[in-house]
């Protein structure tokens, strides 16, 4: 979860620069965003969880 603000970081640096973009650099940043959707989920459901342990 800390890795995401860094990554996110370095992606934006990479693809906002002239810097050449190696084949497995791509592939690794369409693998990652691939699965944000579910650890944005991940990361509701245990909000929620939290929020429900707090509340009882």
């Amino acid at each position: 979860m800390n890795e995401m603000p860094g990554l996110l970081r370095q992606h934006k640096e990479l693809l906002e620069s002239d810097e050449e973009i190696e084949e497995d650099q791509l592939n690794e940043m369409i693998a990652w965003y691939g699965t944000a959707e579910k650890r944005a989920a991940d990361v509701k459901a245990a909000f929620q969880q939290q929020e429900g342990t707090v509340s009882e």
